[in-house]
């Protein structure tokens, strides 16, 4: 995926549901034939640079035992998922000033050239950007597929690279006829591109658009204000400060919500957040009962407020929250807790270090000193499993996968284009844990492990990698250390209850930044980004030590990375070999789990319903992994773990692989002419010379895995509905550019 390939334009088109699983499944039946034409083999090149897979690691050596942690009786309630009632008697409304031209004025706009082509270029916009937050294009449908619009600030002649990242790309493709509403976020294109923060505020701008739309098609454009957004006098909505999502509601001045609270009388805390999203509002809080001797009020500022207040409720009381004052304001999370837990499970923190293979870690293969010292400690004191094969070789599929513990071929997201994300409604571990009473936090690195995948759902907070965007080091994407922050800023806000944490590093990822260019003789620069996050890890350890907090943290990574074997294009996505399948997997708890060192098979569909088990919490519906947990009543293992290839965003014409990796180390690999199949004990690189035929059993299997993934797909489907094809923002745009995926 790295630099050498072309990319290709982003494609957010959707196909069809089971077309993936049904080409690899013909695949496999063709080649299982006695009159199949000769292989079309991997490519191997003739001289291969060094080999970095590692070889596998036979037997299991474990020390102690699993003990289980009770589940919490005293469950939070989140009011943010009960209906609520909504009164807008006292609302005044006032119109929004929305900027708006039509067809006669666009009609005076300029043509001109531009570092990207002939553009139509407007008069200048003369809204505030305070007011200005969207840019909303009306065009007629069925006209082009796709067209690219770009916005200047007035008296700024951008260079072509900053012309590049103040553009967004429309897709028309799946358009019928009509008209198409579509909506730009204009903050990121204005304030600066994702690796400088944002600069002065500006007052006028441009937008520049694709000459080869029609004059005709553009029939109107509105710049619409923040207040625009905020229909209604209430509703259910995740945002907040920029780059911060937050379940909760928004609440116009005049207008109260009452939202029950069940039959209990127990005293209960509720904890809650405003933001002032708009003008200067106040927030009340009381009980229905008027006669309730307390109200609570405080004034809502432009940043999340935390606000704690004690209520005992009686039975079939409602909480009622009214807005004062001038605005619109979003409550975040209203909570009602019970006390603290005398003994506080604890915290959790799945721990993703994007693209780290396992054989280049210190305690798992590497021959440098110190390149991973806190991870080899980890890995030496956990329960490391030494085999651990990704689901996917990139990273969109892979992580919903983490979360999920469904293979790609069922949820399908990143398996047919770059903007598949979970349907709305898909229970993930973060789910489980919230619901258990834990306070839940995502703060991830990569759009892809956010909400580019419809990750974000069910946290608390989630803090994408646009809440960064003003500070940001010569990675160009939040750090380790930035993330890790977070966690520890999480904490302090309560400190007595426990906490789920996904963490979503881009480290390793950006091993090939001129930070990670110089160092030891004999060190790649992959190596050196590799110790730069090992240091971090150290730090986020240390520290938990020093507060005392109990952690189970998750060792993980979502993919590898090729070095240019097998002639294969270095970088991850291309293909299913071992350097992108490989990855680390440790669980770390020694007071919970035993350690050492286990042979087996593993993937990242187990590690959900692994940390489900450990904290005796209900699994999730549909998944296909199991507890990796030793013991008495351990899950029976797998007879095998598989890995997919079915598209990727630099080679999406490539070939649609299926990897199977057996308990007796045998690989087989589906989707070329015939199957391939390599003993991986003997031959961790899969070269050429030690090709095997794969057994009758092995092909058998890789066929009834394909029908059954067909069939979960769509039961799957029949419960939550396809992935959804959601478009990609400005913001993610910068993002992906910066991390090499776009050019």
């Amino acid at each position: 995926m790295r630099k050498g390939a072309h990319p290709r334009a982003i494609d957010p088109r959707v196909g069809p549901t089971t077309t993936v699983a049904m080409a690899l499944l013909m695949a496999v039946v063709a080649c299982s034939r006695d009159d199949a034409i000769a292989p079309s083999a991997p490519p191997e090149p003739s001289h291969p640079p060094q080999c970095r897979a590692g070889i596998l690691l036979p037997g299991s050596d474990l020390v102690g035992d699993v003990s289980r942690i009770p589940a919490n009786d005293a469950l939070p309630v989140r009011l943010v998922d009960v209906p609520f009632v909504v009164d807008a008697s006292k609302v005044r409304e006032r119109p929004s000033p929305i900027e708006r031209v039509g067809r006669h004025v666009i009609r005076t706009w300029t043509e001109a050239d531009t570092s990207l082509g002939a553009r139509r270029i407007s008069k200048p916009f003369r809204t505030p950007l305070e007011h200005a937050e969207v840019l909303v294009l009306k065009v007629a449908r069925g006209v082009v597929d796709e067209i690219d619009v770009t916005v200047v600030p007035v008296g700024e002649e951008p260079t072509p690279v900053e012309r590049l990242q103040r553009t967004v790309r429309l897709d028309f493709s799946t358009a019928a006829t009509g008209v198409e509403e579509l909506e730009i976020a204009l903050q990121p294109l204005l304030r600066g591109n994702w690796r400088h923060g944002p600069g002065h505020s500006v007052g006028r701008f441009r937008i520049e658009i694709d000459a080869k739309l029609p004059l005709d098609a553009l029939l109107e454009i509105e710049v619409r204000p923040r207040s625009a957004r905020f229909e209604g006098p209430a509703a259910k909505r995740t945002d907040g400060p920029p780059g911060t999502l937050r379940p909760g509601f928004h609440l116009r001045s005049g207008a109260s919500v009452r939202l029950p609270i069940g039959p209990s009388t127990e005293a209960r805390e509720l904890v809650f957040y405003t933001y002032a999203a708009l003008g200067r509002p106040r927030v009340a809080v009381r009980l229905s009962d008027r006669r309730a001797p307390h109200e609570w009020m405080s004034s809502a500022r432009r940043s999340w407020s935390r606000h704690e207040v004690e209520i005992a409720p009686t039975a079939g009381q409602e909480l009622v929250f009214e807005v004062r004052g001038n605005g619109v304001v979003l409550i975040g999370d209203p909570t009602l807790w019970s006390s603290p837990p005398k003994l506080r499970p604890p915290d959790v923190i799945v721990y993703l270090i994007d693209t780290l293979l396992a054989s280049r870690l210190g305690a798992l293969g590497s021959d440098l000193p110190d390149v991973s010292p806190a991870m080899d400690e980890l890995i030496g004191n956990g329960l490391a499993f030494v085999r651990a094969t990704s689901t996917s070789s990139w990273t969109k599929p892979a992580v919903a996968s983490l979360l999920t513990g469904v293979y790609p071929l069922t949820h399908r997201v990143g398996t047919r284009n770059y903007t598949d994300r979970l349907p709305h409604g898909v229970p993930m571990l973060q789910t489980r844990f919230r619901q258990a009473g834990f306070r839940t936090l995502s703060a991830s690195a990569s759009p892809l492990g956010s909400t580019l995948s419809g990750l974000e759902r069910g946290f608390d907070l989630a803090q994408p990698p646009a809440h960064w965007s003003n500070d940001l080091g010569p990675l160009g994407h939040p750090s380790a250390r930035q993330l890790q922050a977070a966690v520890l800023e999480f904490i302090e806000e309560d400190p007595s209850r426990p906490i789920f944490a996904y963490l979503h590093t881009l480290e390793v990822h950006e091993f090939w930044r001129p930070m990670f260019a110089d160092g030891k003789e004999g060190e790649a620069p992959y190596d050196r980004a590799i110790r730069h996050q090992d240091q971090a890890l150290r730090e986020l350890l240390a520290e938990y030590r020093r507060l005392g907090r109990e952690l189970v943290l998750v060792l993980v990574s979502d993919h590898g990375e090729g070095f240019g074997e097998y002639g294969v294009t270095p970088g991850h996505g291309y293909s299913v070999r071992q350097n992108q399948l490989h990855v680390p997997l440790v669980f770390y708890g020694p007071r919970w789990l035993p350690r050492g060192r286990v042979a087996e098979p593993a993937s990242l569909v187990d590690v959900a319903p692994t940390l489900l088990d450990l904290f005796s919490l209900s699994p999730l519906p549909y998944a296909q992994g199991r507890s990796l947990l030793p013991g008495p009543n351990a899950d029976p293992p797998p007879a095998a773990v598989y890995a997919e290839r079915t598209w990727f965003l630099w080679d999406p014409d490539g070939p649609e692989l299926l990897a199977r990796v057996g308990v007796d180390g045998r690989k087989s690999v589906a989707g070329y002419d015939v199957p391939v199949t390599w003993d991986l004990a003997k031959s961790p690189c899969e070269d050429a010379a030690h090709r095997l035929d794969p057994s009758p059993q092995e092909t058998s299997e890789l066929r009834r895995f394909l029908s059954e993934q067909r069939d979960a797909a769509k039961n799957w489907d029949g419960a939550y509905g396809a992935s959804e094809p959601g478009r990609i923002d400005p913001g993610d745009i910068a993002r992906l550019r910066a991390l090499g995926y776009l050019e």
